[in-house]
């Protein structure tokens, strides 16, 4: 049977019109090149900041990004209507590498640095670490909701799951967006050359 239901979750709202869903598989895959040249750009932005010893941690941050831009790809380019068990994959790839990938982000952006903050980077990490910690609550309540719908299916409870996924989108995107106040006034343009370095002008 069916609940009463107020608010549709991210797929729910794209996934069954046809003008939605072209327009937000665009915006997502328009968006994967400029993330791949933040990627790079924060290898060398670790260059300069980081311990020598702890590039390998900026390396396996970059690792973690590519699954989940890859894996975000993925679940847009495949949607649950279509496929639901490859699409369901792809989240949960997606979920955990994004996890773990703001993890090691504030570790090493707080405990791992050989140059001290400056005002935008400690902004920048108090955002970080606000984005994170709402981020895995909202994504723990999100997934309990999930589960006890399906388990009990009572009304209001998938209304709950869809408002949390929403804040997990959002921080999600807001810890992304923390790049603008760790290369400020750094790159007013990016040269990529031919072994994918970055270099700020």
């Amino acid at each position: 049977f069916q609940v009463p239901n107020y608010l549709p979750s991210v797929s729910a709202a794209i996934g069954n019109y046809t003008l939605q869903r072209i327009v937000f598989t665009s915006a997502i895959v328009l968006h994967t090149g400029p993330r791949i040249i933040y990627l790079l750009a924060y290898q060398e932005y670790y260059r300069e900041v980081l311990k020598r010893r702890s590039l390998y941690l900026a390396q396996i941050a970059a690792l973690l990004n590519i699954i989940e831009i890859v894996s975000l790809l993925a679940l847009t380019l495949v949607p649950s209507a279509v496929n639901y068990p490859i699409h369901e994959k792809c989240f949960i790839t997606f979920i955990l590498t994004s996890e773990v990938y703001m993890i090691v982000t504030c570790w090493i952006y707080k405990k791992e640095r050989q140059l001290p903050f400056n005002n935008l980077e400690s902004r920048s990490f108090n955002l970080k670490l606000k984005c994170f910690v709402l981020n895995i609550f909202c994504f723990s309540i999100a997934g309990y909701c999930f589960l006890r719908h399906n388990a009990y299916c009572e009304p209001g409870v998938y209304t709950m799951f869809a408002l949390f996924e929403y804040v997990v989108v959002i921080t999600n995107i807001l810890f992304h967006f923390t790049i603008v106040y760790d290369i400020n006034g750094k790159m007013s343009s990016v040269l990529i050359s031919k072994n994918c370095s970055v270099q700020f002008r």
